[in-house]
């Protein structure tokens, strides 16, 4: 295995939860596959052969060129139908040097970051790979040329997602077609001194998941969110809702409390000052099930936001911060503190020592949870929110102490989280072979 190889399976690995099972589809088909005539056939046996009890969370990862072996078209179909385990698909391949002058050019011609056909030229790859069984969930750069070197070991940064144009390799994440799970869910709302928003939140959030429990955590308000919630949750009882009295400070410990006064194991968190639409959280779901993120992380800078939702200042930090915290996370996030955010409950198990010290400096928690994904492995995705005025109320950030605070943060994870690039994960490499 080449150098570049080797780093393409470590920031796979790093991609996903320890535990998963890995698959060197290349290897399958170079030590098995070419072997046969039947090759439908063949691979459906393999499959049988080593697969059939596995229940843990299976990723098989390919290398490919302009087109496919018709081997591996087999053994890709075949891994699309199986129902063993949870499935994933990644594709990588090696960028030629005319791929990667082109994308310097377009970064030069102010063009946005596109996912570049790669199998026969002008074929589209998703399209291919939808005849194959597979739906394409998204791709990212890899293998930076020259930041990698220059860039001290000893902090915890990676170029690659903001420097596409200097990278080896792009990878490519799919999940099966036609497979889509149901959770039961958990929607946490702080709430501090919010009593014009809360009924709104109650009546307009949509009903989503196998079951769904609204947590409403009050935050010693000064007004009468606690009576308004009291409220409207005796008047409706066909819907699980609680109130939790917060007894900390701070938004972080306030979802912190909700976590554990809930079971669920998708958790949804949504601000309560109406900023943004709570129907928005009924899309996101659609967006778990059908794709498998593990983290769906909200974006206000897609759509364009409200006239006063976000003040000129506010609008640069944030856009700072996301640029920051991505070299820490080395995971492209355009947004790094938006209110909206959804995670499963099992990641939050992890801890470290720089996990700790993160979480004790986080005002929000924004930080703690985008940190804990990046050292548990997790596939995040940003979600395009609609991002609104606020229409009761004041905001509960003080702007220039929260913003030293998150300086702070972020400072922490890049001295104490261990270096992507060094850290080896708990997962399993299986070559799977006869």
């Amino acid at each position: 295995m080449n150098k570049l190889e080797s780093r393409v399976e470590k920031v796979v690995k790093e991609s996903f939860p320890t535990g998963t099972k890995f698959l060197d589809a290349n290897r399958v088909v170079s030590e098995s596959g070419r072997r046969v005539k039947d090759r439908d056939s063949w691979a459906a046996e393999w499959f049988a052969r080593h697969l059939s009890h596995e229940q843990r969370q299976i990723v098989m990862i390919a290398e490919v060129g302009r087109e496919i072996p018709s081997e591996l078209t087999a053994l890709l179909e075949q891994f699309a139908t199986e129902s063993s385990g949870d499935r994933r698909l990644v594709l990588w391949h090696r960028r030629s040097f005319s791929e990667m002058v082109s994308q310097l050019f377009s970064v030069f011609r102010r063009s946005r970051f596109r996912r570049r056909s790669f199998l026969g030229g002008e074929t589209d790859t998703e399209a291919s790979m939808e005849g194959m069984g597979w739906r394409f969930a998204s791709s990212r750069a890899a293998i930076p040329l020259i930041l990698d070197a220059i860039c001290p070991r000893s902090l915890c940064v990676d170029f690659s997602a903001w420097f596409p144009a200097l990278c080896l390799s792009t990878i490519h994440y799919f999940v099966p077609k036609n497979v889509s799970k149901e959770y039961d869910c958990t929607i946490i709302i702080p709430a501090r001194n919010e009593a014009g928003n809360v009924r709104e939140i109650w009546e307009r959030l949509p009903r989503f998941g196998r079951s769904q429990e609204i947590v409403f955590v009050e935050g010693h308000s000064s007004d009468r969110t606690r009576e308004e919630i009291e409220t409207f949750l005796a008047e409706d009882g066909d819907r699980a809702g609680k109130l939790v009295l917060q007894t900390g400070k701070g938004k972080w410990d306030a979802v912190q409390m909700g976590i554990r006064e809930s079971s669920c194991e998708l958790v949804f968190i949504l601000d309560a000052d109406l900023s943004v639409d709570p129907e928005a959280l009924g899309e996101i779901y659609h967006e778990v099930c059908e794709k498998g993120w593990d983290f769906i992380n909200g974006t206000r800078f897609v759509h364009s936001m409200e006239a006063g939702a976000m003040q000129t200042i506010n609008y640069f930090a944030n856009k700072a911060f996301a640029w920051w915290v991505s070299v820490v996370m080395s995971v492209r996030v355009s947004d790094s503190l938006c209110g909206t955010k959804v995670f499963f409950r099992k990641h939050l198990g992890y801890v470290s020592e720089g996990l700790e010290r993160i979480e004790e400096a986080d005002p929000f928690g924004d930080y703690s949870m985008l940190f804990r994904l990046r050292e548990v492995g997790g596939q995040l995705m940003d979600y395009p929110v609609h991002y609104r005025a606020r229409r009761y109320g004041t905001t509960n950030i003080a702007r220039w102490r929260d913003g030293v605070s998150l300086a702070k943060v972020v400072t922490i994870a890049m001295c104490s989280l261990r270096s992507r690039r060094d850290r080896v994960v708990g997962t399993e490499w299986n070559a799977a072979t006869n």
